[in-house]
Order: structure tokens, then C-alpha cells, then sequence
């Protein structure tokens, strides 16, 4: 992979890079990493690169501003953005970054990040495989919207349609285990994949609905999307 780290903070981008030269050595993945200590120099090059770690705050050109053009010009870039500020987690999705690093947090978040990619890498294509009707039927995971329970039934909206499944929604959970999906509320199951971004009372999908978000569940919600954004 051809990864780029771009951070203000020079001491932090060489901290940044050795560990991320330990993990990516140790899990066997094959590497070659760019440092750049503005966006200026990486903002016209960002398609040569896989992964970017992106600072959120640089004096010229923001990560904000980095993750808009690489979202505009459709590259398949990864963006892993490098804050200080846990809220902007909440209001960031619109970018789909594949990962939230905090600095305070950045052994752990950065190992969390590199064991999503190879999961990413691996399993980028497997698909849910669900009873409709009779039949055993198959979508892909970042096809599937979210998943509610509406009376007696558990229905899932995917991108093109929606399915009413007779399995409980507790049990489509742990069958999605690991693959990216929140519960925002006891009868919402959403997949990151499609949240804009979190406000006090509910999540906000790309498409503008509002899925409820429990009050009780607002932090664990934030971690899980900080956890599993690889597929955001």
C-alpha cells in the first residue's frame, strides 16, 4: 500500500510513521509510506496514495479539505483522520473516513485501524445471507441501509428495496457482528456505511432520514463509529 501522512506536527508525523511501519511489518502487509507536513504539497497527489492519515486541523489546507476532494473526485483513497477532538468524530461521516484516530488514543486506535484494513482487505465482498420468502437470498453488507423492527416484523432496507425477515433483530445483530452495524435505539440496527452524521437525538443518513438515537446508547454509538468506519 501506498500510504501518505500529512500532520503540521513533524515530531508527531515521525512518531506516527515508525508505529505504523512496527504493525504494518508485523502483520505482513507490504508498505511505503510518504510524509507531508501541510496539505498544499498532498492536495493535487492524493490519488497516487491507498491510505492517507489525515490531520484535522493544518494552517493551510485542512484533512476536512483533503477528504472533500478525494469524496469529489471519487478516488478509492482511504482517509484515516488524526484529531484531538472527539467531537468531530459526530460530525464528520459526510467525508467517509475509513478510521478515526485520537492522539490521546493512538496506540490502541492506530492497531484498531490496521486490523480493519486487513478485514477490509479480505472480506471487502462477503455478503448477508438471509431467508425471504422461502428462499435463501443474498446482498452485499454495504448494501444493507439499516434494519428496524416495525410491528411483527423485522424489516431491512437495503439501497434498492426493503425485505421483511423473520429473524429477530437481536439476532441479525450478532449475525452482523464485527461487519460495521450500530444499534442506535432497541428497534434500529444502521449500517455506518450510510450515516451523515449524529446529532443529540438521532443519527442522520446520507439520504437525510433520521434514524432514532437512545440517549443511553450516544456514546457507545460514537465508539462503535469511531471502531468501524473502515467502511465509511
Amino acid at each position: 500500500m501506498k500510504i501518505a501522512i500529512c500532520d503540521d506536527d513533524q515530531l508527531f508525523t515521525e512518531i506516527l510513521r515508525e508505529k505504523i511501519e512496527i504493525i504494518f511489518t508485523a502483520e505482513n502487509l507490504n508498505f511505503d509510506i510518504s510524509i507531508f507536513n501541510n496539505g498544499t504539497n498532498l492536495i493535487d497527489s492524493v490519488s497516487q496514495y491507498d491510505m492517507i492519515f489525515l490531520d484535522v486541523e493544518m494552517p493551510d489546507v485542512s484533512g476536512e479539505k483533503i477528504a472533500h476532494r478525494i469524496i469529489a473526485s471519487k478516488y478509492k483513497t482511504l482517509v484515516i483522520f488524526v484529531t484531538n477532538h472527539d467531537d468531530f468524530v459526530s460530525t464528520s461521516f459526510r467525508y467517509k473516513p475509513f478510521g478515526f484516530i485520537r492522539k490521546n488514543k493512538l496506540d490502541f486506535e492506530l492497531q484498531e485501524t490496521i486490523f480493519n484494513l486487513k478485514e477490509y482487505l479480505s472480506d471487502n465482498t462477503l455478503l448477508f445471507l438471509f431467508e425471504y420468502q422461502g428462499k435463501t437470498m443474498t446482498v452485499k453488507f454495504h448494501e444493507i441501509v439499516y434494519i428496524e423492527v416495525i410491528g411483527h416484523y423485522t424489516t431491512m432496507h437495503t439501497v434498492t428495496r426493503e425485505f421483511k425477515l423473520l429473524k429477530t433483530l437481536s439476532a441479525i445483530e450478532k449475525q452482523l457482528q464485527h461487519k460495521g452495524f450500530i444499534r442506535t435505539h432497541k428497534s434500529f440496527l444502521v449500517n455506518c456505511d450510510h450515516i451523515f452524521s449524529v446529532e443529540k437525538n438521532s443519527v442522520i443518513l446520507n439520504s437525510g432520514q433520521k434514524i432514532p438515537l437512545s440517549r443511553h446508547r450516544i456514546t457507545d454509538v460514537k465508539e462503535t463509529l469511531i471502531t468501524f468506519s473502515k467502511r465509511c
